[in-house]
């Protein structure tokens, strides 16, 4: 996670794929990709090699699960009161992506813990640990 993304600044998109992901989060709606007809999600970290027309933009269940995580223990930004956490998620549909779980005490954490997304207060989007999956 870069500054911006921790202090709550926008991130730049770098293809039209990337603005249409980037759109809904702004609206606090977590949507996903697909191929039009398919049932997969497509992977959020590649910009397809088709048609924008030919992708249709689905609402995510919200549910996940923790891949990995790193905890920071120096703090790196005055917006960023550290310990924090950056947290590589996957989520229910498939596709994975960078973001911070929000609990208590990062001690909490474990790999494979049920996660729910969530917007917080800057619009950012989190995960929280699912309290029934």
């Amino acid at each position: 996670m870069t500054d911006a993304a921790a202090t709550g600044a926008r991130i730049r998109p770098k293809s039209d794929f990337d603005e249409a992901f980037h759109e809904y989060i702004g609206r606090r709606e977590l949507r996903l990709p697909y191929l039009r007809g398919s049932s997969t999600a497509l992977d959020l970290n590649a910009a397809p090699a088709t048609d924008m027309t030919e992708i249709e933009w689905r609402l995510a269940s919200g549910l996940a699960e923790l891949y990995s995580f790193v905890v920071y223990r120096q703090q790196f930004s005055e917006d960023r009161a550290a310990p924090y956490n950056v947290a590589w998620v996957s989520l229910a549909e498939g596709p994975m992506l960078i973001s911070t779980v929000i609990l208590e005490q990062n001690s909490e954490l474990r790999i494979s813990m049920p996660l729910r997304a969530e917007f917080d207060d800057h619009g950012l989007l989190v995960f929280r640990p699912a309290q029934n999956p």
